[in-house]
């Protein structure tokens, strides 16, 4: 069996994403493993691939927001890299 078009056949599987359900438990147990706390998956909304973090506590709020590079970086290697571009 010839693997001349094996690479395009693969391409097409680049641009797969997984369901949102799964993205948002991931990225609560990295969060939570980060933050060293308990962050529920419900807490967490995606729009526009930017994370969002609703009811949390503002000392919280405010660690996440100074490590917010470590954390995108975490979450795009346990997920891909276009699944979530930011935290806010």
């Amino acid at each position: 069996m010839p693997w001349n078009g094996i690479g395009l056949y693969l391409a097409k599987f680049k641009q797969l994403h997984p369901p949102e359900d799964t993205v948002h438990i991931q990225c609560a147990k990295i969060l939570s493993r980060a933050l060293g706390g308990t962050i529920m998956s419900e807490n967490i909304s995606i729009q526009n691939r930017c994370l969002r973090i609703r009811g949390i506590d503002s000392v919280v709020r405010g660690e996440v927001y100074l490590k917010k590079e470590s954390l995108l970086k975490l979450i795009q290697v346990e997920l891909g890299e276009g699944v979530v571009i930011g935290i806010t």
